[in-house]
């Protein structure tokens, strides 16, 4: 038969593992940051850039196709040839930054790999989306 001592020392042993386990999850989640609605609107989950440091030409091309332009850099220290590559915005006055939506997104490359990239400040000059005549009621 179990004493009532190895019981008691079992129980408190879990609800101690518990408690601890608890405060240590809560814990982690005292510094989110709840975005607000024009962060959420602009950049929704997951829709950030799909890249990295070191992707492949050939990677950014399964994502995103050919840029619209290509403009050579010419050639590093160590022969590789430097190219920048743009795709352009196709809808400047969407408010969603996803990938190269609404906003000009500039990636560089050393060889074969993406060594940096920058995106292009929104445009305070376009307000909306432009409205075909036919979705207009």
């Amino acid at each position: 038969m179990v004493s009532l001592r190895l019981l008691y020392h079992h129980l408190l042993k879990w609800a101690s593992f518990g408690l601890l386990s608890g405060l240590f999850v809560l814990g982690g989640c005292a510094d989110m940051q709840t975005p607000t609605a024009e962060e959420a609107m602009r950049h929704p989950f997951g829709t950030g850039a799909p890249f990295t440091l070191g992707t492949t030409k050939a990677e950014i091309l399964d994502w995103w196709g050919h840029p619209a332009t290509v403009i050579p850099m010419g050639v590093d220290e160590l022969g590789n040839i430097k190219e920048e590559w743009i795709y352009t915005g196709m809808l400047p006055g969407l408010p969603i930054d996803q990938e190269y939506i609404s906003r000009t997104k500039h990636l560089y490359f050393e060889g074969n790999n993406l060594v940096r990239w920058k995106t292009e400040p929104w445009r305070a000059d376009v307000q909306s989306v432009p409205v075909s005549k036919s979705d207009s009621p």
